[in-house]
Order: C-alpha cells, then structure tokens, then sequence
C-alpha cells in the first residue's frame, strides 16, 4: 500500500533532485499565464496543440511550451502525442488533498521548516484530534506516538539530504500499542518548495499474524525434532524438503545432506509394497496410505518399519508435498514372532494331549466286552480327534487364529470313513469348500458337528452293505457361512426330530449350532438326508469356546 502512494507522491509533488527548477519562485506574471493556459486548456477538453494555444494567448511559442511544462510537472496538464503534433489536455488528477483523504494509511506532508502543512482523515483519527491542532507543527511536539519517536527524527533528518527512509516503531497512537510501517519521501511543491511526505501504514496485525505464525511453526518445529518417530517431507517430484533429526540420526548422514536428494533413498520399500503406485493413488478424497518394509541400518543390521504418508494439498486439490511418519517396528515384530512361536508350541501341545487322551481311550476299548459300550468309546475318540485336527491345523497353518475348512474338513471326513471296516469300498466322500476361513471357534464347532452326522450316516445310512455317497460342503452367502452336510442312504426316519431328539449326538449338534455358531439347523429328508446349517460370518463378538 505503501509503495503505491510513494509512487503517486511522485508523480504529483516534484522530487527535489529531478526537477531543475525546484527553488524557483514564480512571479506573478509567470502565475498569470499559467491561469491562462489552464483557463485555455479547460474551455477546450478535446486538447491543443501550442500553436493552437500560442495563437489564442498571443503569445511566442517557446513562451507556451515553458509554462506547458510547468503545468505538466506540477500535474495540472497532460500530453499525448499524435502523429507528429504534441496535443495538451487539462489534468484530470485527483487534487493532492483529496487522495489523502482516500488513503487508510496514514499520511503527513511537512515543509522545509518541518512544519506540518497536510495530515489526512485517517492520521487525525487515529491520533484523536483535530485538523488545526496538528497543522503548523511539528511532529516532535505531538504527543507521545510514533511521529515524535526519537528514531523517527532521525529518519526525518536523512530525509531532508534527500534520502528516502523506511522504519518499523512500535508506539502507542489513540491509546493502544500499535506497530507501524513509516515511509519518509523527500517532496518538492509546485511553487519549489521542498518538505517531506511521510507515510504510516498499520502492520499490527499483519505483525501478529507473523508472530502468531512464527510462534505456530517454533511449536511445530519443536513437537517434530522432540519426535523418536521418523519424519520426512517431500514434493510431488520426490524432493526431500525436510526430514527430522530422528530419522537423520538413524540414518547416519547429517540432515544438511539429505535435504534436496531423492525421497527414494530414504524410504524404505521391499519391492513387493506396490509403493509408488500407493503414493501416486493419495489424493485428497483419500490422503492417507500406509505400509511396512524390512532395512537395514548402515550398521547392516535388519529393521522393520512402519510408515504413514500423508499428502498435503491446496484448496483446489493439487499436491503440495507429502509428509512421511514411520516408526521402527522390530522389536514389535521379534515379538509377535516369539509370540507365534509359543502359539504353535501351545497348539502343539494340547494336540499331543488330545491325541494321548484318544489313544487311551482307543486301548481302553480293547478290554470292553460290550458293543454298546465300545461304540460310546468309539464315538467320543472321534469327538476328541476332531478337536485334535483342529490344533494340528492351526499348527501347520501360517495364520494361528484362523483355518482353512477345506483343508480341514477333508482330513476329518478322510478319518471318519477310516474307522468304519469296509466303509472306504462302499461309500465315497465328497467335500467341497468356498475361499474362506474359519476362526478357532468355529472351526471347533463345524468339526465336532460334521464328526456326529457323517458317524450317524456311516452307521445308520447305509444299511446291510449299501453304497453311497456323503456330501459335505462349506460356502459363503454373503454375510453368512452355510455348512452342508448330506448322504444318498436310507434317509433319516420320520419319528426323530433334530430339534427336540434326546440323543446324545443330536443334542451335541443343536447346542453347538444354537449357542456356538448362533446359527440355524435345517433338514431335508427327500432323497437320503441333507442338514444345511446357517451362521454368521465372521464369527459374532460374543462368541466363545
């Protein structure tokens, strides 16, 4: 703002050392004709030449020409050429009293003796007072301000020499502490007259907001190098513009080296991330992306990090730079490894007790004489070899919590037919099972239920040396999971209902479905028997063992 009025000032008063005639008087001849041309000038708004202007006054034209150029550097006339003619206009600037007034800043115009001869709206208001308290004195004697700041007058006096000068000074104006831009232009009148224009604009907020903005980035600044997490930014290009001294340190190459280099040297990627593409996808729908990536230290020794890449963009959308968060992982990782670890030594070892509790009971069943009984021992073996499959599932399995159920289900349908003499020649098992997997919960649950109704069709389905088949299959249908468990034998009799039978194993498949799974039973006895169980997939909150 303040620049801009510098330049009007310019245009409008006579700058002391590019006008040659800046301590000349005007007599009152010279002031008569100059009234002239301009009365002249005025009357004829479409413009004169100086002959036109000669011609009228009666005057020679070198005369003309002098006092036009008079009216020109005092801004009462301009020019325009055209053609080859010269073609004099009336000024149609604003009167130097009036453009102060237009000014928020504020604005005082002193003579040679320091004297104020001008003080616009703005300056008066701020100081609170009166036109005719300020005019005919000189800033020193105005009451504290910025105008009577000592450093001020003597910017005042380097500016008599004929040196522009420029100050920011806090004082006090109309009772509130304000900070102030002052521009001092050396100014020469019309009459030649020199003096001094002075200009204050208010920067206090614009001080505060630098403050503000200072104090915001010294706290940013401190909350990042106080950081143990690695920080970097860069550009769209890929331009490290900043980088923390966390990760600098682990890094082992002084921060002042890394700034400027290619943020791919500093990233860690293990090539199977898909990286790049992830932070070429980041945009302001979706600003976030995050990965994890194995590196080794300059010491050589493996780490594992983890890291967060946020973009950063303008209002309209575009990428301003990117900001990268990272954390060193290994230790987690170690841990969950170890832990992995006792997890599979946990799933190994009550395998082995389930299957020492299957075996003993196998034995057991070599000194019972009654069928009925050794049929009971039979069954609840295979009760507890289910739950042992299911251990040794998980203890071969890459994933500890969850099982692939064809895998499974295969291995136990494989075993149940096993175990029934001659059954292996009769009866062919079918299993089939979607991409999914099964938490350790279910996978219990489905394991024991498919262990009842596969040994109820081996044993009741196919009666007196029949052959058939018995179908078993998992499938997702939705957000739901469908266990089916079928057989092409003799069909289940009419007088047993799955809801209501008292039957040891019935039982066992209700409770399971009901209050394991908390899903729902069906049966179809068209054809053999077909039972389709529904559950929720994934396996509900409040699920347990």
């Amino acid at each position: 703002m303040h620049d801009t009025f510098a330049m009007q000032f310019r245009r409008i008063y006579i700058h002391p050392h590019r006008k040659k005639y800046r301590e000349r008087v005007m007599d009152d001849t010279t002031r008569k004709e100059l009234s002239r041309i301009r009365n002249i000038l005025t009357s004829n708004p479409r413009g004169m030449s100086i002959s036109d202007i000669s011609e009228e006054m009666g005057l020679n034209r070198n005369s003309v020409a002098k006092y036009l150029n008079m009216l020109l550097v005092g801004g009462h006339a301009e020019m325009r050429t055209v053609a080859a003619a010269k073609v004099y206009y009336p000024s149609r600037r604003v009167p130097i009293s009036a453009m102060l007034d237009f000014s928020s800043d504020c604005i005082l115009v002193l003579d040679s003796n320091l004297q104020i001869i001008q003080a616009n709206d703005s300056l008066l208001k701020c100081m609170q007072a009166e036109r005719d308290t300020v005019i005919g004195r000189s800033p020193r004697s105005l009451p504290p301000g910025p105008l009577s700041d000592p450093e001020l007058q003597e910017a005042i006096g380097r500016a008599m020499q004929g040196s522009e000068q420029t100050r920011e000074i806090t004082a006090e104006m109309g009772g509130t502490r304000r900070h102030y831009r002052i521009k001092i232009v050396p100014t020469a009148f019309e009459e030649g007259n020199s003096g001094l224009t002075i200009l204050l604009e208010d920067i206090t907020d614009e001080r505060g907001a630098q403050e503000a903005l200072q104090q915001s980035e010294a706290r940013y600044r401190a909350i990042v190098e106080d950081q143990t997490e690695y920080i970097a930014r860069f550009t769209p290009e890929g331009k490290i513009t900043f980088i923390n001294e966390a990760y600098a340190r682990h890094l082992g190459i002084p921060r002042s080296e890394l700034r400027g280099r290619d943020a791919r040297a500093i990233i860690p990627d293990d090539g199977q991330s898909g990286l790049q593409e992830k932070i070429r996808a980041v945009n302001s729908a979706s600003p976030m992306t995050t990965w994890e990536a194995c590196a080794d230290t300059p010491a050589g020794e493996e780490h594992w990090h983890q890291w967060v890449v946020r973009g950063l963009f303008d209002e309209q959308g575009n990428r301003l730079e990117y900001q990268a968060v990272g954390r060193d992982i290994t230790d987690l990782k170690r841990s969950l490894k170890e832990k992995e670890i006792l997890l599979q030594e946990v799933h190994q070892r009550v395998n082995n007790s389930l299957q020492l509790i299957s075996s003993l009971l196998h034995l057991q069943n070599f000194t019972i004489a009654n069928d009925e009984s050794r049929t009971i021992i039979q069954d609840m073996q295979n009760r507890i070899r289910a739950l042992s499959l299911v251990y040794e599932t998980l203890y071969q399995s890459r994933d500890l919590s969850r099982i692939d159920p064809g895998r499974y289900l295969t291995r136990a349908a494989a075993d149940l037919l096993a175990d029934h003499e001659g059954a292996q020649e009769r009866i062919h098992m079918n299993v089939t099972a979607d991409e999914t997997t099964l938490d350790i919960e279910q996978a219990i649950a489905c394991g024991l239920i498919i262990t009842e109704l596969v040994q109820n069709a081996l044993s009741h389905a196919f009666p007196g040396g029949r052959s058939g088949e018995i179908r078993i299959a998992i499938r997702n249908a939705e957000e739901r999971c469908v266990l089916a468990v079928s057989d092409t034998g003799v069909g289940l009799p009419g007088s047993i209902d799955i809801h209501t039978a008292e039957s040891l194993g019935l039982s066992l498949v209700r409770a399971l479905v009901t209050h394991q799974l908390e899903g729902e039973i069906t049966v179809d006895r068209s054809g053999g028997t077909a039972y389709t169980i529904t559950f929720p997939y994934p396996a509900p909150a409040g699920g347990s063992a």
